[in-house]
């Protein structure tokens, strides 16, 4: 059963308590340091050999580098982790859709995904005035899977707190720790209600990158990040205006770590290995082995 699908079916039941810590899993880190892929391929589970992922897939093996190159330089090798990416579907992002950035962006997220999720698929939930049903992306169907799967979509407004409590669920049941890729150029139909939400994730073993690709999206990023009184910091901001003029790996680098904090001590862990560092005391992320 996937995960969406046993979030679906846990809803059918009781919810999660209304405090303390919610479905902690186990954090896996493989010894080696290799990249998921590179596992699952030592393991014949994968969908794609390393070597033909760089030689049929040349600019998504690119992608692929400079995320694990990113995730070596935040000491962040071989975590394990299920990638999840939330995307705009409002009416003031259709330049994005047109002119491919959001394919792009869909992209990277997936060499992220194949870096540090097993199964090889990256689910992508496109919200509007609606959340839509998820969309596994991997490598036997990213290519022009925005244009075939998302832009039939209609456009609506910006109701990220819909989407996010969609996110909460799947962090109900999921058997890994969420690396959420949230990407808007905006603010929210009601940011109060995501403050709300996103306070409440701090409970569930997932992590959220909100990525402003457009400067009117800064303030309400800056509301998220700087809101106090979190069990753990579990969301951090890369705002990321025209991500199209941003290298691969500028922008493994800043989803993967977030924007720099005032007064940070040299060397402090930031953004997904200061939440890993955080959360695993806290009881949310527990001890494994691979």
């Amino acid at each position: 059963m996937g995960l969406f699908s046993k979030a679906k079916q846990a809803m059918g039941g009781a919810a999660w308590p209304a405090t303390g810590i919610v479905n902690p899993v186990p954090l896996i880190i493989d010894p080696s340091g290799r990249s998921a892929l590179q596992q699952a391929e030592a393991e014949g589970k994968h969908k794609i050999s390393v070597v033909d992922l760089k030689k049929d897939h040349v600019d998504l093996g690119k992608k692929f580098d400079k995320a694990g190159l990113a995730l070596g330089k935040g000491s962040l090798n071989g975590v394990r982790a299920q990638f999840v990416m939330v995307v705009d579907r409002s009416g003031s992002m259709s330049y994005r859709y047109d002119t491919g950035e959001v394919q792009m962006l869909v992209e990277r997220g997936l060499a992220f995904g194949l870096n540090i999720d097993l199964d090889g698929t990256s689910p992508v939930i496109p919200f509007g005035s609606d959340v839509y049903p998820p969309i596994d992306v991997d490598i036997t169907n990213y290519q022009g899977v925005v244009d075939r799967e998302i832009s039939r979509l209609r456009y609506g407004s910006t109701n990220l707190s819909a989407a996010l409590k969609e996110v909460r669920k799947i962090a109900a049941v999921t058997d890994a720790p969420l690396f959420v890729l949230v990407v808007a150029d905006g603010g929210a139909d009601d940011p109060d209600e995501v403050i709300e939400i996103v306070d409440d994730l701090a409970r569930f073993p997932a992590g959220l990158c909100f990525t402003g690709i457009d400067s009117a999206a800064y303030g309400f990023l800056d509301r998220i990040d700087k809101a106090q009184g979190r069990l753990v910091d579990n969301a951090w901001v890369a705002k990321l205006a025209n991500p199209g003029t941003i290298s691969d790996l500028d922008f493994a680098d800043r989803v993967i770590n977030g924007e720099p904090e005032p007064g940070a001590a040299p060397g402090a862990k930031m953004g997904f290995a200061k939440w890993i560092e955080q959360a695993t005391p806290q009881g949310l992320l527990l001890p494994s082995t691979p």
